[in-house]
């Protein structure tokens, strides 16, 4: 079972740009269980961190919340900021989230999550050619789900095109949709936060690609 995303609002820099509003979810009053949700989402286990930090996006002032990290209770996944915006927006959040919070008695039991499992479930594409036996191509060791052992991407960039390079991107895009994880990607060679899209693999049935290898050719 793949793990069910939620906070992923557009305003967000590590959202989802065709996501909910954050705006169209705030209250001027706590919403029901507020103190109770706030406590859930901070409880939450740590399966990715990121080296950068998380600003109030509905703030005009530059207020920093804090480092930013994704957690987890094994069956939804959410950004260490959304408590954040829970405590002092009151903004409302997915409802089947919150009803879900209540059957586990609003307790983690963190003990029991076991976070090389939930690497498989969130990066199926890591571990993609273990059955079908497709050839790897475009897993660079820099990016968040290459390989360890991967080719550098760094060592392959180029300041011209290269031969045929129109096509092989067309080729690239061609390519049937294999598996599609619900985060984002974002580029490993910019010094800025840029994110690319959803993390998901293309294939031809010999070969299998990130599908950030499209933007990276490009």
């Amino acid at each position: 079972m793949k793990l069910k995303l939620v906070g992923n609002y557009k305003e967000l820099p590590h959202g989802d740009k065709q996501g909910e509003s954050l705006y169209g979810l705030i209250s001027t009053v706590p919403c029901l269980n507020e103190y109770k949700i706030i406590n859930y989402l901070k409880a939450g286990k740590v399966f990715s961190t990121s080296t950068s930090l998380a600003y109030d996006a509905l703030s005009k002032d530059e207020i920093i919340i804090g480092g930013l990290s994704m957690l987890t209770d094994n069956v939804w996944g959410w950004a260490s900021d959304l408590a954040y915006y829970v405590e002092k927006y009151h903004i409302s959040i997915d409802r089947d989230f919150v009803r879900h919070m209540e059957n586990n008695r609003w307790n983690i039991d963190k003990d029991s999550i076991d976070l090389r499992e939930l690497d498989r479930r969130l990066f199926p594409i890591r571990y993609a050619n273990t059955s079908e036996r497709l050839k790897r191509v475009g897993f660079f060791r820099e990016l968040d789900y290459g390989d360890e052992d991967g080719g550098s991407i760094r060592g392959i960039i180029s300041t011209v095109p290269s031969l045929y390079e129109d096509k092989i991107i067309k080729y690239l895009e061609s390519g049937r949709p294999h598996s599609t994880v619900a985060t984002s990607t974002k580029d490993v060679l910019s010094r800025a936060e840029k994110y690319i899209g959803m993390l998901q693999t293309l294939t031809d049935g010999i070969w299998i690609w990130p599908a950030d290898l499209i933007y990276y050719a490009i």
